[in-house]
C-alpha cells in the first residue's frame, strides 16, 4: 500500500472526494517529506499531472490543512511552508532567522510548556509541530547550538 492512499481515506472520511490533482499534491507531499514551500508541490506535483496551476496546489493545501492532513508555518522571509502531520510523531524545530539553520528542538521542553499552558489557562494547544524562530548561538554572537542538527 502506498504511503499517500490512508491520507486519501482520511480526506474521504472527512466528506472530500478524492480529486486527480489532490491525489497527485498528496502523494508529492508523501514521497517528499520536509517542509515544502506550495511552490515546490507545484513543481514536483505538475511532473505527474502537468495540466495542474498553482492556484490549485494553494487551494488544495489549505484544504489539507484545514483537515489537519498537513502542518503549515510562516517562515522568518515570510514564506508559508507545509509538512504532513504525524500526530503519532511530535517533532520541533529551532530556526535561526539570519543563518537559515535549523536544529531538532526535544519534545520534552514543549510538553512542558504544553502542560503549563493547560494548567494556567485551561486551554489545550496544538502543539504537534512547532517551529521557532530566533537567532543561534553564532548568528548571536555564542557557540554551536546544542541541538540536534535537522535534516
Amino acid at each position: 500500500m502506498s504511503c499517500h492512499l490512508p491520507l486519501l481515506a482520511t480526506l474521504h472520511a472527512q466528506g472530500l472526494r478524492r480529486t486527480p490533482q489532490r491525489t497527485v499534491i498528496v502523494e508529492q507531499l508523501c514521497h517528499n517529506r520536509g517542509h515544502l514551500t506550495a511552490e515546490r508541490v507545484f513543481r514536483l506535483a505538475s511532473r505527474h499531472l502537468p495540466a495542474l496551476n498553482i492556484a490549485t496546489v494553494y487551494r488544495t493545501l489549505e484544504t489539507l490543512r484545514a483537515a489537519q492532513v498537513v502542518t503549515a508555518f510562516v517562515t522568518p522571509d515570510g514564506l508559508t511552508e507545509y509538512e504532513l502531520r504525524r500526530p503519532e510523531v511530535r517533532h520541533h524545530h529551532l530556526r535561526c532567522r539570519r543563518c537559515g539553520g535549523e536544529w531538532v528542538l526535544p519534545g520534552p521542553p514543549v510538553e512542558r510548556l504544553r502542560s503549563q499552558i493547560v494548567n494556567a489557562h485551561q486551554f489545550h494547544p496544538d502543539l504537534d509541530h512547532l517551529v521557532l524562530t530566533g537567532l543561534c548561538a553564532k548568528c548571536a554572537g555564542g557557540a554551536t547550538p546544542r541541538s540536534t542538527q535537522a535534516g
